[in-house]
């Protein structure tokens, strides 16, 4: 990038005269600009004046943005000058992506790559995922980066690619590649948030086109929430099982034990699973209530799944917890060899073997309450969903409720810094399932 106010701008800028910088008055305390930064922002405030949108008005603005990178109407402006003159905006994105190094986290110019991008369309989104790319390679926490990754994704990539776009690149070969690119940052730090929540976006933006065919294809099917789509894409809940067999393999693979990220994928994944439950519940309801007068268009609301052969005869609909059961399993497993091996002579220096993977890390008695937390938050969510799911069996909805509790009093054990927390959590859930009948007053 061009260094401020060059010599030949004299010449190019001698009839206009700058502007002022400084509120007319004397001010209490003055900024105490420099001469040349003067030059540039006073000649800079006379071509907004003006409305000049010249290829030298061009030229400033890129002095202006170097001499204040979040002068926002110096990004503005340059928009202007690039529609007026009819100039390539891959160009410019090409050209703009060579100043992010020294800011790399600056609003203006990430609004400016958008609207760039906007502009130029489906032909814009390849170099842009190889730019968000290069700048998380840098830092792989900068959300400005993921953000705009997300935008090229959804309006660039899969967006483009539904309205048959010319130059969409197919969605199908762009998402194998991203979830290869976040398999490979996890796998280098299986911490990274970042990472797991764009897997997230990735796996719920393919799911959400499905939920909603779905929906509009399948009577009665319910339509998806928003973010919340991978357990609402088929019948049988298909992304939430390959969702949650692939995280389960990732916390093995990597051998990492200790990764809220991780933990909150496979958390996310049963808040989908037991959302849709819930709503195909109130869905059964509401037929219910409605009683054999109901007019077809009500019985037509309930969800397919409900009506089908298969689940008619015993009223039940989408099982959240079957399907959810690996994670379960998973759970009570670390769990288990967590408090075992921490309570053996040498269980605070020894890892374990992970299937298919790396050993797992050495359980030390933060591993092991940060293990006992995820399965009691994972049980307590159950209860929660078990407590509202009247179609179940009480016998079923009780033992789901005594698990959970059980689980939040070990945490209480496990975890001394914050025993009064998870105590208390346990009585709530005790006395909100007492309330609700499902455990003896």
């Amino acid at each position: 990038m061009a260094l401020g106010w060059t010599e030949d701008m004299d010449g190019v800028w001698a009839d206009t005269e700058p502007l002022p910088l400084d509120e007319e008055g004397d001010s209490v305390v003055r900024i105490d600009y420099s001469p040349a930064y003067r030059r540039v922002m006073g000649t800079l405030r006379a071509v907004l004046a003006s409305g000049e949108t010249s290829e030298r008005a061009l030229r400033l603005t890129e002095a202006a943005i170097e001499a204040s990178a979040s002068f926002y109407s110096a990004w503005l402006h340059r928009r202007k000058c690039l529609r007026a003159l009819k100039m390539d905006p891959l160009a410019e994105l090409d050209v703009t992506c060579t100043w992010v190094g020294s800011n790399p986290k600056n609003f203006q110019f990430w609004q400016h790559h958008r609207a760039l991008s906007i502009e130029a369309g489906p032909a814009a989104a390849a170099s842009e995922l190889a730019f968000t790319a290069r700048v998380l390679n840098v830092d792989a926490k900068n959300y400005h980066a993921w953000g705009h990754r997300h935008f090229v994704l959804q309006a660039l990539v899969k967006e483009a690619c539904a309205r048959k776009e010319p130059g969409a690149a197919p969605w199908e070969a762009v998402r194998a590649a991203e979830l290869a690119w976040i398999d490979s940052l996890i796998a280098s730090d299986p911490r990274n948030n970042s990472a797991w929540v764009h897997r997230w976006f990735v796996v719920d933006l393919d799911a959400a086109e499905a939920a909603v065919a779905r929906a509009e294809s399948v009577p009665g099917a319910l339509r998806p929430p928003s973010h919340c789509a991978v357990a609402y894409a088929d019948k049988a809940g298909a992304t939430v099982k390959q969702e949650q067999e692939w995280a389960i393999d990732c916390i093995r693979g990597t051998g990492v034990l200790a990764n809220e990220s991780a933990f909150n994928y496979l958390r996310a994944l049963g808040s989908a699973a037991r959302t849709r439950a819930r709503a195909e519940q109130v869905a059964r309801d509401a037929a219910a209530d409605a009683g054999p007068a109901a007019d077809a268009a009500q019985s037509d609301s309930l969800p397919a799944e409900t009506a089908s052969p298969d689940t008619a005869s015993s009223g039940a609909g989408f099982d959240a917890e079957a399907l959810l059961q690996p994670t379960e399993e998973f759970l009570t497993e670390l769990a288990g060899r967590a408090v075992d091996r921490l309570r053996s002579a040498s269980g605070s220096a020894e890892g374990g073997a992970a299937e298919g993977g790396k050993s797992l890390e050495p359980v030390s008695p933060f591993v092991a309450s940060f293990v006992v937390a995820a399965l009691a938050e994972w049980r307590e969510e159950q209860a929660a969903a078990a407590i509202e799911a009247r179609s179940q069996p009480l016998a079923t909805r009780t033992a789901s409720i005594k698990a959970a509790i059980a689980a939040l009093e070990d945490a209480a054990l496990q975890d001394p810094t914050r025993q009064a927390l998870w105590s208390a959590r346990a009585t709530t859930l005790r006395e909100v399932a007492t309330g609700a009948g499902c455990l003896p007053g």
